[in-house]
């Protein structure tokens, strides 16, 4: 029997992915760093770095605090200069994420809009994909 190909909507992976590669280079006790193309968005940084195209930020628990790595952003509390900011990087303008120690890591493209990335309500998103399962009992 041949089943039907249908065609099912299906989010961006990129967050699951910088999710999954942060947790990795964490577990193998390496340095996650991210680089952002700060021309596509305008991100609240400090003033010394928003002449530059790409910034690459450091994003290991010693140099960041409260990070989240969120659906559409990823947000951290980071010191520059002495100064304290609060940055919400979105998604998409991540360019990338990698281990500064041996560049093992990740490459992503530009997406040009958040529509095809799931909602940052993690546990409503998990939700509805477990509500409209597709899995069903079949008995002998």
């Amino acid at each position: 029997m041949r089943r039907e190909k249908k065609d099912y909507f299906m989010p961006s992976n990129k967050p699951y992915l910088i999710r999954a590669f942060y947790q990795w280079i964490i577990d193998c006790d390496l340095t996650p760093y991210i680089t952002v193309n700060t021309k596509i968005e305008k991100i609240d940084l400090p003033e010394t770095l928003t002449k530059r195209k790409n910034i690459i930020f450091d994003i290991s628990p010693e140099a960041v605090k409260d990070l989240q790595i969120k659906n559409r952003v990823v947000s951290f509390t980071a010191s520059f200069s002495g100064e304290v900011y609060y940055l919400d990087i979105p998604v998409r303008v991540i360019t990338a994420i990698y281990a500064k120690e041996n560049g093992e890591g990740q490459a992503f493209t530009i997406e040009n809009s958040t529509d095809d990335l799931p909602p940052d309500e993690e546990d409503e998103f998990a939700q509805a994909s477990i509500d409209t399962s597709h899995l069903r009992l079949v008995e002998e």
